[in-house]
């Protein structure tokens, strides 16, 4: 089964060590926060699973991946422009980098593994409370099962649902697939159409950081607990998109538009916030910035 990339290669290329341009085989730097170490990979070489987009039993079993790919070709030659220097887009090169960046957001695993956790979550809850209405589960059993039951098969499922983790349920990844395209067509790419977007710069010397979840957002204002997991919606949200170690877009609802320069202290504010929404690796141009990301990883509470 082919390895499928949830950050895309040419995206990653973007932060390549300068020194190894040159090479056969060009890296950047890979900060693996769960095993507090940094390696230089090739970007074919992260950031993929195996049959991570395929759509199971379908004859267009690729048919999502090479969806995801057409919007790659489309943002690629933008990406490169910005990286090269331009301070402003056209239009429609806002509209297709903005749909790039809304797909780029919810097809990691940082997404995904949430919707099939959420569902499975749900699944469970539903089956124990089934399972506490004995004349309703054994009803239901009868008539759905795939096998015949008898009563004291019923009964036996019955009571292991009802026990605290004894059965654990596990969503099918074409639910977070799906979920995926939803999200970013109906809910992620409009409000991203509607926001206001800067183009920063980081100052001479400075890089950003990017990561295997390159689109994140939060509202940095302070708020009770229960509005963790900030949305678009909240009026000042901040939204995220490092494009090439030295350029970022950043969406906001009120915020300045336009080409903006990034001093010492914005660039590190913004690969902090990188950081946070990162899963498991932060990807550099620089072996000493991804060491740094680690520190930084380290020193928190």
């Amino acid at each position: 089964m082919a390895d499928h990339h949830f950050v895309p290669q040419f995206y990653l290329k973007g932060f390549l060590d300068p020194d190894s341009v040159q090479t056969k085989d060009p890296w950047l730097w890979v900060a693996n926060l769960p095993a507090g170490v940094v390696k230089r990979r090739a970007p074919k070489n992260v950031a993929a699973h195996a049959g991570y987009n395929t759509v199971p039993g379908s004859t267009e079993s690729e048919a999502a991946e090479e969806v995801l790919s057409q919007l790659e070709t489309v943002a690629a030659p933008i990406i490169r422009r910005l990286i090269n220097g331009a301070n402003a887009l056209t239009g429609q090169e806002w509209v297709d980098l903005l749909f790039f960046a809304a797909f780029l957001a919810v097809r990691t695993p940082s997404f995904r593994n949430r919707i099939e956790g959420f569902a499975a979550q749900i699944a469970e809850d539903l089956l124990r409370l089934s399972a506490s209405h004995p004349d309703y589960y054994h009803r239901s059993v009868k008539e759905t099962a795939a096998v015949e039951m008898t009563a004291e098969e019923i009964e036996a499922s019955r009571l292991t649902a009802l026990t605290p983790g004894a059965i654990r349920i596990k969503a099918r990844p074409i639910l977070s697939l799906l979920a995926t395209f939803q999200s970013a067509n109906d809910a992620v790419y409009p409000d991203f159409s509607r926001m206001r977007w800067a183009i920063f710069r980081a100052e001479q010397d400075l890089f950003f950081v990017t990561s295997d979840n390159p689109v994140s957002w939060a509202d940095p204002t302070s708020r009770p607990a229960f509005y963790a997991g900030h949305g678009l919606r909240m009026r000042n949200v901040e939204v995220v998109f490092p494009v090439g170690p030295q350029v970022c877009l950043f969406g906001t609802w009120n915020g300045s538009a336009g080409s903006l320069a990034a001093p010492q202290r914005l660039v590190e504010a913004i690969n902090r916030r990188v950081l946070q929404f990162s899963g498991e690796e932060v990807y550099a141009n620089r072996q000493e910035l991804a060491r740094a990301m680690l520190l930084v990883k380290a020193r928190k509470p």
